[in-house]
């Protein structure tokens, strides 16, 4: 499967003034990306609405396996509501304390020892490196038990997504930290057929597919221009995954699951 990276708006949750929609809005973003395995989600700032930090903790929040969030989450006004986002459940997301051998967990170490959702804290297998606060592990005894740091792109199945802002849409494409060919979508876009789906193929050649994806209020297009800009001068193709909708729009969340859909299809 490509690597995934998708491009949301800080606009997001503009049009939605009760906290706990909002909340649960985001959830429904962080459960598409879990779902399909979204590597990397990128919120650019949009001048309309700037609800980034509310996102981005949520986002956060969401993605942290359950024995960590008390490490890494003070109390705070943004997470009011976050018991309404339902559980991701991914692999980095153990569902019970009993432990394998071999198994891989993230924790939170404490001097040489770290928590990794048991009752007692594993220790750190001597020669494995010292790090602090949140690392990636694999367990290498049971009783008792003990752990060896590893580095999390070695893991062999998802592990979870990374959240990143940028200042705008423009500046978050100019981003050379945006490895991968780049997809706008938008309901003026070409409609995802057979044909285009071949042009697609040939065009996603490398290791990771960017998605791009309006607000609520704005297409990209309408966007860029805030920046000067347009989709014309990057030369991306620009898709629409939704054919003869029967709404008058169609919600973020909603294109995203679409979207996503195609590309786990298709496109991996």
């Amino acid at each position: 499967m490509k690597k995934i990276t998708i491009l949301i708006p800080s606009s997001l949750t503009m049009e939605i003034a009760d906290e706990k929609i909002r909340a649960y809005r985001v959830g429904q973003i962080a459960r598409a990306a879990s779902i399909f395995r979204v590597d990397e989600i990128v919120i650019y700032r949009d001048r309309s609405f700037d609800d980034t930090a509310f996102i981005r903790e949520l986002l956060e929040y969401a993605n942290c396996p359950p024995h960590l969030k008390r490490h890494l989450f003070p109390i705070s006004k943004n997470l009011r509501f976050a018991g309404i986002i339902p559980p991701l459940q991914t692999p980095s997301h153990p569902q019970h304390k009993s432990i394998e051998v071999g198994e891989f967990r993230m924790g939170f170490v404490k001097g040489r020892k770290v928590d990794i959702g048991l009752d007692e804290l594993a220790v750190i297998k001597k020669g494995t490196g010292e790090e602090a606060g949140v690392v990636t592990v694999r367990i290498t005894s049971i009783d008792p038990p003990e752990v060896e740091i590893v580095d999390p792109a070695s893991i062999p199945c998802y592990w979870g997504y990374r959240v990143r802002v940028r200042k705008s849409l423009f500046k978050a494409l100019r981003d050379r930290k945006l490895n991968g060919r780049v997809i706008f979508t938008s309901k003026t876009g070409d409609i995802v057929d057979i044909a285009l789906l071949k042009d697609l193929r040939e065009y996603v050649d490398l290791d990771r597919i960017v998605l791009v994806f309006g607000s609520p209020s704005r297409g990209i297009e309408e966007i860029l221009q805030d920046d000067n800009h347009s989709m014309a001068e990057f030369g991306y193709p620009v898709i629409n995954v939704v054919k003869q909708q029967g709404t008058a729009t169609v919600r973020l969340e909603e294109a995203l699951v679409a979207t996503l859909t195609i590309c786990n299809l298709f496109l991996s």
